[in-house]
């Protein structure tokens, strides 16, 4: 029981990591493309 909990907030951990990295990837991307027109 311990564990799967411990488990299951490292899983939430992750993902709002991964969607900051995305969020942050997908800011610059759209600044690029600006500088590109």
């Amino acid at each position: 029981m311990y564990g799967s909990k411990l488990g299951s907030m490292w899983g939430l951990i992750a993902l709002s990591d991964i969607s900051k990295i995305t969020k942050t990837r997908a800011l610059t991307l759209k600044d690029y493309y600006e500088k590109m027109k």
